[in-house]
């Protein structure tokens, strides 16, 4: 090889959102390194029952996001705890997600950690206080920025509900839909 450029190598390895954070190579949190700001977050059926079967446990659970954003839209695919057998909040096994990481990369052509999730087990909204401080422990943690949403998962009435927050925008939720995502 005779330069210094990436286009000497045959190939290189992908710098996912997950290796950036786990080897400190590039800050993670970078303000709107999007080219179109968050507009609406799709979460399929798949990642619905994954929530779901979390709802059903009577304790606040964390974890991150696998996905696919195209612009301003945001398809989330998976839903995983951050790691096994943890029972603190937002807390990330830097090794565990790379691992799950490359996993959903090789599944799914084009997939990244996208954002992190929390489920709140009680039935009702979450207080507005409440709220902002589970904000506030995501973007701590490492797991939200200004481009990568948290999705708060809860029950209201019986019925699931979704909503997803990024760091800048305060306490207004984007749109979150259920199923297939718009083109």
């Amino acid at each position: 090889m005779t330069g210094t450029g990436s286009q000497d190598l045959p190939w290189t390895l992908p710098l996912t959102r997950a290796h950036r954070r786990a080897y400190n190579l590039i800050p993670v949190r970078q303000p709107h390194t999007e080219s179109a700001d968050l507009e609406i977050v799709h979460v399929t059926p798949s990642a619905v029952a994954t929530l779901r079967g979390v709802l059903a446990r009577p304790v606040l659970a964390t974890g991150v996001l696998f996905g696919t954003r195209a612009g301003g839209h945001l398809t989330v695919q998976a839903v995983h705890i951050a790691h096994p057998g943890s029972t603190e909040p937002f807390y990330v096994d830097d090794a565990y997600l790379l691992g799950l990481a490359d996993a959903w990369g090789q599944a799914q052509r084009g997939s990244d950690w996208v954002g992190g999730w929390v489920a709140t087990p009680l039935d009702g909204p979450v207080a507005p206080g409440a709220l902002d401080a589970l904000v506030r422990q995501a973007t701590a943690a490492g797991l939200i920025d200004y481009d990568i949403p948290l999705l708060v998962a809860g029950w209201i009435d019986g019925d699931l509900t979704l909503q997803a927050f990024k760091l800048g925008v305060g306490s207004q939720p984007f749109p979150v839909t259920i199923g297939r995502p718009v083109p």
